[in-house]
């Protein structure tokens, strides 16, 4: 029986007039890296990180190509695995996002028209 892995994982960018969301489920660095030198359209305003914010994944590289106004990561509170990583943290930081996480922000949600993003989460609303 094969199992699926990290990057196996459904990924979808999906575009609404002037607006893009990048959804990158679990995958890890090989797959990002394709993407980029294959030069797949990555570029968000809105970016799921992969992986729960895990050191695998959100490399510069990708970071760079996608450049999000806005990262959500989806964690859970003083999990085991220490998501998100520091590093990538640091990384979402250094490209200027504007960073959630459910740990921390609850449910985070994110609307847009074509021209303008909205992005709230149980805290608080950012536009």
């Amino acid at each position: 029986m094969d199992t699926a892995g990290n990057d196996d994982s459904l990924v979808m960018r999906i575009v609404d007039g002037r607006l893009a969301w990048m959804l990158t489920g679990d995958i890890e660095r090989p797959i990002e890296r394709s993407m980029v030198s294959d030069g797949d359209p990555l570029a968000a305003d809105f970016l799921k990180v992969a992986h729960h914010g895990s050191k695998t994944s959100s490399t510069d590289g990708f970071l760079a190509a996608d450049h999000p106004r806005f990262a959500a990561i989806s964690c859970g509170f003083e999990n085991i695995y220490g998501f998100p990583a520091a590093e990538v943290m640091e990384r979402l930081e250094a490209e200027g996002a504007v960073v959630y996480r459910t740990d921390l922000d609850g449910a985070i949600t994110s609307i847009g028209d074509g021209n303008q993003l909205e992005v709230s989460t149980f805290l608080h609303t950012t536009h």
